[in-house]
């Protein structure tokens, strides 16, 4: 198992903090940058969600819209660059090139059992079909399930538990 710290996105020491230039704040909207967070211990970069957003602030990461901006994490963190970003075929936008849900699922297993989180994007709502939230896989189950860190929370959880539609992942 991948040992990692479990933050929640709203912890008071971080949630207000605001993902600039967008007037998006952490508590509501920094699901991805919680978990990236988390990911970066297992590289020895041991920084709260707060200090990685201040990271990514710096180098201006974020969009308008709160989101982060391409090589934001290699230019925050030099050396660190997600060197996958997979689609399945659960994320119903039609423009992208889109894995089977079974084949990225045996992936990110491979990357766990190589010692490797990996970022999960998922439908928080699971019935609006958006890719609207971030989750980091921490370690197998038995079948094809993972536990997970699910930063809206602070808690670990089987990924089945809470989640229906996996839209993608980054490693």
């Amino acid at each position: 198992m991948i040992q990692l710290p479990n933050y929640k996105q709203g912890d008071p020491q971080w949630g207000d903090k605001i993902m600039k230039p967008s007037n998006l704040d952490m508590a509501n909207y920094g699901c991805f940058v919680t978990s990236l967070s988390m990911m970066l211990a297992n590289y020895a970069i041991n920084k709260n969600p707060g200090e990685v957003c201040d990271a990514l602030i710096k180098v201006n990461g974020f969009d308008q819209w709160g989101m982060l901006q391409h090589n934001a994490v290699d230019k925050a963190f030099p050396g660190v660059y997600f060197k996958e970003r997979v689609y399945t075929t659960d994320d119903p936008r039609t423009n992208l090139l889109r894995m089977q849900v079974a084949v990225a699922k045996e992936e990110i297993r491979n990357l766990l059992a190589l010692g490797q989180p990996v970022l999960l994007t998922v439908d928080a709502q699971n019935s609006d079909k958006i890719a609207d939230h971030a989750v980091v896989a921490y370690d197998m189950t038995l079948g094809d399930d993972f536990m997970i860190h699910d930063p809206w929370y602070g808690e670990d959880v089987p990924y089945s538990k809470r989640y229906v539609n996996l839209y993608g992942y980054l490693a």
